[in-house]
């Protein structure tokens, strides 16, 4: 269905009917996106999730669309630290575009057909459209203000969270089996990510660098 649908976006493209189709799926992507971060989730948390539904190019989009969300939020000055810590571990740049004109670019430098490229965005759509909420960890970006960016230093993670990634890792480590190693590193990258963990924190009084732990999800 979601490539039949691909097509037919396709075939308008020819009909002259791209510009006000590709308006309104940037439109469905940003409303998606402010209530994706209104129900707790974070940046590194939708590329992720994307990544998994959509694949390497859905993960691009995702970033342009959370480009663009920082750009209208003025998440470089305001949003809390470890937000802006995602946003620039994610790449993302805030100076580019509202999401509409940011998606057309990519589908001028992804080297896709334009099918491929519709479809590409279908299932982004239906990914940030369907999402649950999560336990919101970070006021949202509607109670953003001068003011909640700290002036201080983070306060130090629970002993038992990092305990908890530890063991994930660990585990992964050691199981025999790649989708149990995948899924446990995931999880563990989730808690680090939603807890403001980094690998340097988690080194401490281990042998092992923690990053190669995380390598099977790291690199999304």
């Amino acid at each position: 269905m979601t490539q039949l649908m691909a097509e037919r976006l396709s075939a308008a493209d020819e009909t002259g009917r791209e510009h006000s189709v590709h308006d309104r799926a940037a439109k469905i992507l940003d409303d998606a996106l402010d209530k994706a971060f209104e129900n707790g989730w974070q940046p590194a948390e939708l590329v992720h999730v994307t990544r998994q539904s959509a694949g390497g190019d859905g993960a691009a989009v995702m970033i342009e669309a959370i480009g663009a969300h920082a750009a209208r939020s003025s998440a470089d000055s305001i949003a809390p630290e470890s937000w802006r810590d995602q946003l620039s571990e994610l790449n993302v740049e805030s100076a580019g575009g509202t999401s509409a004109e940011r998606l057309r670019r990519w589908r001028s430098y992804n080297r896709r057909s334009s099918a491929q490229s519709w479809y590409t965005l279908l299932l982004v759509l239906g990914c940030a459209t369907s999402l649950l909420p999560l336990e919101t960890l970070l006021p949202p970006p509607t109670r953003w203000t001068s003011s909640t960016t700290p002036a201080g230093p983070r306060k130090a993670p629970d002993s038992k969270m990092l305990g908890k990634i530890r063991g994930l890792l660990a585990k992964a480590e050691s199981t025999q089996f790649p989708a149990e190693a995948e899924a446990l590193s995931a999880k563990a990258q989730d808690l680090m990510t939603r807890y403001a963990i980094d690998s340097a924190l988690l080194d401490a009084g281990n042998t092992r660098n923690l990053i190669d732990d995380v390598a099977p999800v790291a690199s999304w």
